[in-house]
């Protein structure tokens, strides 16, 4: 992590260092950390994909309300990602599901 940091403080542009630094927190579960770094590299290189996929997928298991916004936006930079369209389409069918059991 220091040397990340390190490595941020030079080159804080740098969307991939922004991306590695997510990772680490994620799975030490320092989990805003995560998705503030993961928002940042989003912010730096909203085609990056693999970022989009793991704070997707961390708001899924963990805060499922941001989900569809983040989808959306997602979307609106990669629409041809299959993952994205995957996940979109499971959000559709569990909103379904939630509509006909009310």
């Amino acid at each position: 992590e220091l040397v990340l940091n390190l490595y941020l403080q030079r080159f804080p542009r740098n969307f991939l260092v922004h991306y590695k630094l997510a990772l680490l927190n994620e799975s030490q579960n320092k989990l805003n950390k995560a998705r503030k770094a993961y928002s940042f590299a989003i912010k730096l290189c909203p085609n990056f994909a693999p970022a989009w996929e793991r704070l997707i997928d961390l708001e899924l298991k963990h805060n499922p309300s941001e989900v569809r916004s983040l989808l959306l936006s997602a979307m609106t930079h990669l629409p041809e990602n299959q993952w994205l369209q995957k996940q979109q389409a499971q959000l559709a069918q569990n909103n379904k599901e939630a509509t006909i059991i009310l």
